[in-house]
C-alpha cells in the first residue's frame, strides 16, 4: 500500500523537476554571459545576445560600443558581480520560449585624472544616480572608486529550450525593443 502511494508522488516530483530544467539552463547561461562581460570578453559575449538585436545594430558595431564603454582611457570601468534575483515561468509565443530575468549587477568606476585635474565627486554621484538610482552609488575616498548597484530586467529566448540568448530591457530603448520582442514581454 505504501509503495503504491509513493510511486505517483515520485513521478509527479520527477516531472516537476524536469519541467524546471529550463530555468537552470537560463540561469547558468545568463551567468556565463555576465561572466564574459566581467572578463571583458565581449566577442564571446555576443554569442549570448538575442541575434534579432543585430538586425538593428550590426554585431561588430555593438561589440565596439561595449569595448569603448569598458576600455575608455579616461576611466576604469568594471562589472564586479551579478546575481539573478528572479526568473519568471516560461512563456511560449509564436513557437519561441521566453523567460524574464530580474538581476542585480555591481560595478566600479574610477576616473583617471591628469595631473592637476580635480574631480567633483558630488556632481559625478548625482550624474551616476540618474542611471543607477538614488542610493545605489557610493564613493570610496580611499580607493577613488565609485561603486554602483543596478537592478535590471532581461529577457531570455530560445527555440529549443536548451540554448538561450538574452536581451537587457534597457531604459529608454522601448522603441528598439518593440522591434525585437513580443509586446507581451515589454
Amino acid at each position: 500500500m505504501r509503495k503504491s502511494i509513493l510511486a505517483p508522488i515520485a513521478i509527479v516530483i520527477c516531472l516537476s523537476l524536469k519541467a524546471q530544467d529550463y530555468k537552470t539552463d537560463v540561469k547558468t547561461q545568463f551567468m556565463q554571459y555576465m561572466n564574459l562581460i566581467m572578463q571583458k570578453k565581449f566577442d564571446k559575449a555576443m554569442d549570448y545576445i538575442n541575434p534579432a538585436l543585430f538586425k538593428i545594430i550590426p554585431k561588430e558595431q555593438f561589440e565596439q560600443a561595449m569595448e569603448a564603454a569598458f576600455n575608455n582611457p579616461s576611466m576604469e570601468v568594471s562589472v564586479e558581480k551579478a546575481e539573478i534575483a528572479s526568473t519568471s515561468d516560461k512563456q511560449v509565443i509564436s513557437g519561441v520560449s521566453y523567460v524574464k530575468i530580474k538581476y542585480v549587477s555591481y560595478a566600479r568606476l574610477r576616473m583617471i585624472l591628469e595631473k592637476g585635474q580635480h574631480l567633483d565627486t558630488a556632481v559625478l554621484i548625482q550624474a551616476l544616480e540618474k542611471s543607477f538610482g538614488k542610493g545605489n552609488v557610493t564613493y570610496d575616498k580611499a580607493t577613488n572608486y565609485f561603486k554602483m548597484k543596478k537592478t535590471e530586467n532581461a529577457v531570455a529566448n530560445s527555440t529549443d529550450n536548451k540554448k538561450w540568448t538574452f536581451l537587457v530591457l534597457a531604459e529608454g530603448q522601448k522603441s528598439m525593443l518593440e522591434k525585437i520582442l513580443p509586446k507581451e514581454l515589454l
